[in-house]
């Protein structure tokens, strides 16, 4: 049986939420149902019907950028700290890099270093045991997604190009409130890679089965990749499909390295945020032109290109998923009681406030960080 969904079941949904609002009396639950159906539609116009790009698209991403940034300015001096810490280990990135290159001959092809070939099958099943192990309540939830998983789980191709997945993207959930439906997408590279890219969308999914009001109506970015981020790094931690030593390291350290990216992004996009408030951010065509003397226009597309979201959200999630993972180590009922609290976070809290009063953030991120430069640099040199 395949692995696959389409444009037939986002319709199936469609119509299931519009059978429910005429059947549903209660205005609250009518004003949910509603906004469910409106987003319903939007994503299956996003993903499967050609819309052209709005006008002032690079202006709205810039605004945006700049409205985010100053109602979470703490979460850039989190991320700032991250990335300064790092700096100190810039010869043990290097040293990496070059053992990289004599093992995969430049090419950056991670198969060279160890046997890691993982059909859609051993997918799933690798994901299902992950679960199993880890805990029972977590677990009851990856069931209810388990056991659709022919028509919520979507292998498309390594080198897929489309709507569902943007050429950056590993994988995707999208998440139907009203239904409770999830839609899993992953590259299937039949690699280690796409067993923790769908580890980690099914912990998107597993988030928003527990707490669906909170994730449908919530704009704070905080929380949003935490839970599966962490799943991540539990899967490469806990390693139950035994894979080599060698290639568990190496996909550690590029989990890393992806994360680091994106904080350097976000500390660029602040840079320029922060040079536009001088200008009071216009963007009328004089204004334009003394921005691009500093900043050339290819610069701020390419800056800007993923949006501002991502930039704040995954570096963000990755510190704290390494805080738990610390905890994880010591004391695994306490990290996992810790990652319930945070998921179940009630919608009108404050993530970050929320976040700081059950989980400290301080410089265990950093130790995790240099204990996987180290074990990288270790069995790259065996």
């Amino acid at each position: 049986m395949n692995y696959y969904w389409g444009k037939k079941a986002f319709l199936e949904e469609i119509k299931k939420i519009k059978d429910m609002i005429e059947k549903e009396t209660n205005p609250e639950k009518l004003a949910f149902l509603r906004s469910s159906l409106n987003s319903t539609r939007n994503l299956y116009f996003q993903t499967f019907e050609d819309i052209s790009a709005p006008k002032n698209k690079l202006y709205n991403s810039l605004y945006d950028a700049a409205m985010t940034y100053s109602t979470y300015p703490e979460y850039y001096s989190l991320v700032s700290k991250f990335s300064d810490s790092l700096l100190d280990y810039q010869d043990k990135f290097s040293s990496i890099e070059t053992l990289l290159d004599l093992r995969t001959n430049g090419n950056g092809d991670f198969n060279k270093i160890g046997d890691c070939f993982i059909s859609k099958e051993r997918n799933v099943s690798l994901v299902k045991l992950f679960y199993e192990n880890l805990d029972d309540e977590l677990n009851s939830y990856f069931q209810e997604i388990y056991k659709d998983r022919y028509s919520s789980i979507r292998f498309l191709s390594s080198n897929y190009e489309g709507k569902i997945l943007d050429s950056n993207d590993y994988g995707i959930d999208y998440y139907i409130n009203a239904t409770k439906k999830n839609f899993i997408a992953v590259r299937n590279t039949q690699n280690i890679g796409a067993n923790v890219c769908l580890t980690h969308e099914c912990g998107h999914a597993i988030h928003n089965l527990m707490n669906p009001e909170k994730n449908y109506w919530d704009t704070d970015y905080l929380l949003w990749e935490l839970p599966s981020i962490f799943m991540e790094l539990l899967n490469l931690e806990e390693n139950v499909g035994n894979f080599d030593e060698k290639i568990i390291n190496v996909y550690k350290y590029s989990t890393l390295c992806r994360y680091y990216d994106f904080a350097d992004v976000f500390s660029e996009q602040v840079n320029f945020i922060k040079y536009w408030k001088k200008f009071k951010y216009k963007y009328d065509k004089d204004t334009i032109s003394k921005i691009n003397e500093f900043y050339p226009k290819e610069i701020i597309d390419d800056l800007f290109q993923s949006g501002f979201s991502d930039s704040i959200t995954y570096p963000v999630s990755y510190i704290l998923a390494l805080e738990l993972l610390h905890i994880y180590k010591q004391d695994k009922k306490e990290a996992l009681k810790i990652l319930k609290k945070l998921m179940t976070m009630p919608d009108m809290f404050d993530s970050y406030t929320y976040a700081n009063s059950i989980l400290e953030f301080n410089n265990n991120a950093k130790t995790e960080c240099e204990d996987i430069l180290n074990k990288t640099e270790e069995v790259l040199r065996k």
